[in-house]
């Protein structure tokens, strides 16, 4: 399954509240995906507060491959809720489809 995931993932995402941002989220986070880098799944973050909402894709350096520890230790983090998987539905067709963890 972890195989599947590296070669048909477009995408990680990660929503992120701003009540979450703060208390250790950040640096918990690097911790998380440190020892994975170099990967080739690319990782964004939706920021989400009060008045204001942005899209952030992390660096190259951050690119993961989702295993299902990985993902099992961002649900942790973030929420069941707000780890997110983006798959194309057909490989030849840039058409991205969201899968919930």
């Amino acid at each position: 399954m972890d195989q599947a995931r590296a070669v048909f993932a477009k995408c990680l995402v990660i929503d992120l509240d701003s009540n979450l941002a703060g208390n250790g989220f950040i640096h918990e986070l690097k911790e998380i995906l440190h020892p994975l880098t170099p990967g080739t799944c690319p990782i964004y973050i939706k920021y989400h507060a009060a008045s204001a909402e942005v899209e952030i894709a992390l660096g190259q350096e951050w690119k993961i491959n989702p295993t299902e520890i990985i993902l099992e230790r961002l649900s942790r983090l973030a929420g069941d809720d707000h780890v997110r998987l983006i798959y194309a539905e057909n490989q030849d067709v840039g058409k991205p489809k969201a899968l919930s963890l």
